[in-house]
């Protein structure tokens, strides 16, 4: 009981200040490592999202300054010409942003997972922790085959839980 009002809690505080955190950008380190950088780190409007027919919510919880989340957004954006039709991209800082940081706890406890690292991204019933090349193809299998999937995380469990 104690846990659904802390989720409710956290969804309806971040109903009222969330932000959009498109503004994303990569850069290089000096080892020509990519950098995410963001110019304003929000959460994401809980309010906004939707699940649209053949399309899949994907939710992708990252660090600003992680290299390994800086690959997989830019993965993301090389994919969008030809499978974007296919999903909606959700993104949550969560190194700089305790909001974010504890809906991250939020939905991969719903998604019976033990998170200790990130990217950790959610694609219908799917997850993954981490990002490597190895990993491309498990995401587009993923939106691929979840995209006709009516469950989605956010909408069927934590939102109707709370």
């Amino acid at each position: 009981m104690i846990k659904k009002i802390e989720i409710l809690l956290l969804i309806t505080f971040t109903l009222l200040t969330g932000c959009n955190s498109d503004n994303i950008d990569e850069t290089k380190d000096t080892n020509n490592n990519s950098i995410v950088n963001v110019s304003n780190i929000d959460s994401v409007n809980l309010e906004k999202i939707k699940k649209e027919e053949q399309k899949v919510n994907i939710y992708f919880f990252w660090g600003n300054g992680c290299p390994h989340c800086a690959e997989e957004h830019t993965f993301f954006q090389e994919i969008e010409e030809e499978y974007g039709q296919y999903f909606n991209l959700y993104t949550f800082e969560v190194w700089f942003n305790d909001d974010n940081a504890e809906l991250l706890e939020i939905f991969a406890e719903e998604m019976n997972d033990t998170v200790k690292g990130i990217p950790y991204t959610i694609i219908g019933e799917k997850s993954f922790t981490g990002f490597n090349d190895a990993k491309k193809d498990l995401i587009i299998s993923a939106i691929e085959e979840q995209r006709m999937n009516d469950f989605d995380i956010y909408l069927n469990q934590i939102k109707e839980n709370s």
